[in-house]
């Protein structure tokens, strides 16, 4: 890592412009949820893009696409100022060519047991104001 700024290019459409979302790494891609757009809309859209695309060894010129997401179930509201985190149990962690995350053992050295992996996204406000739900 040569710990240098650097504008990443992408090919193609991009999502609306937001502030305000929030965001985590899942493998080798970059997650985005919801966030206020420009006219102070809030928004209750999921993109990804990779991080690195196989055989390109230059990473700020790879040609990324941004890709909508299509999600099954009860979506979380449109939110903003709402956290993200990624949430894997250790034994995905230790799996080789799995999502590599830390994970930490409890204070007895025992290793927590994850019963529901996913996204987790938590609090922000909607349209209506503070919203303290969590949702995966």
């Amino acid at each position: 890592m040569d710990k240098k700024w650097t504008e990443l290019k992408y090919e193609g459409p991009v999502f609306e412009h937001r502030r305000y979302h929030a965001a985590c790494v899942v493998g080798k891609q970059l997650v985005v949820y919801g966030g206020m757009n420009g006219s102070e809309h809030y928004l209750s859209d999921l993109v990804t893009i990779p991080l690195m695309r196989p055989y390109d060894k230059d990473i700020k010129h790879a040609g990324l696409k941004w890709v909508k997401i299509s999600t099954k179930g009860l979506k979380p509201s449109k939110l903003a100022y709402h956290t993200a985190q990624l949430v894997v149990s250790h034994e995905r962690y230790r799996t080789p060519g799995q999502i590599g995350l830390y994970s930490l053992p409890d204070s007895r050295g025992y290793r927590l047991r994850v019963e529901i992996e996913g996204i987790y996204f938590f609090g922000g406000r909607d349209e209506k104001g503070p919203n303290n739900t969590l949702s995966i």
